[in-house]
């Protein structure tokens, strides 16, 4: 069966190349990678990461003044978030869709400043948010800066959006 799927796909892309006045592929329409420059203090459960160095945000989807992402394309996306606990610290952290928690991500404590990196493979929809908060109620917690906390943002799919 898998020879018969690679078999076919050139055909399948001549299709989709022969059709292109009807189809409009919206493949890497959106994507983003944004850095945090200065240490970030989560206080809170409600406090999201604003990561202010924004290098690419292709679409135009994040916002860095609310540290939220908001799709302006159905598709299938994938997230990644490298947080780096300040020196000794730990932190609890998730990546949200829209108001609920999507994974999970913990930084733990140790000798020295330690990382850790939550990833998700996402279906949104046209203004589903996607954004990186605080998931700790009782402490404040501070994630290091200076680009070595992260957010990145592909889109991989889109929905194939038929025009006249």
């Amino acid at each position: 069966m898998k020879e018969e799927c690679v078999k076919y796909q050139p055909k399948m892309i001549d299709q989709v190349i022969s059709n292109n006045s009807r189809l409009c592929l919206c493949l890497w329409e959106t994507s983003i990678f944004a850095a945090l420059t200065p240490p970030f203090t989560l206080s809170g459960i409600d406090a999201v990461i604003k990561f202010d160095d924004v290098r690419v945000n292709r679409g135009g989807a994040y916002d860095p003044s609310t540290g939220v992402f908001t799709a302006t394309v159905q598709g299938l996306y994938h997230f990644s978030c490298m947080i780096l606990a300040n020196h000794g610290a730990v932190v609890h952290y998730q990546l949200n869709k829209n108001e609920q928690p999507y994974i999970l991500g913990y930084s733990h404590k140790g000798a020295a400043a330690d990382s850790s990196t939550i990833s998700a493979v996402i279906e949104l929809t046209v203004g589903d948010r996607v954004f990186v908060k605080h998931r700790h109620t009782a402490a404040s917690e501070v994630v290091f800066g200076a680009a070595l906390t992260s957010f990145l943002d592909i889109l991989y799919m889109s929905k194939p959006v038929v025009t006249s």
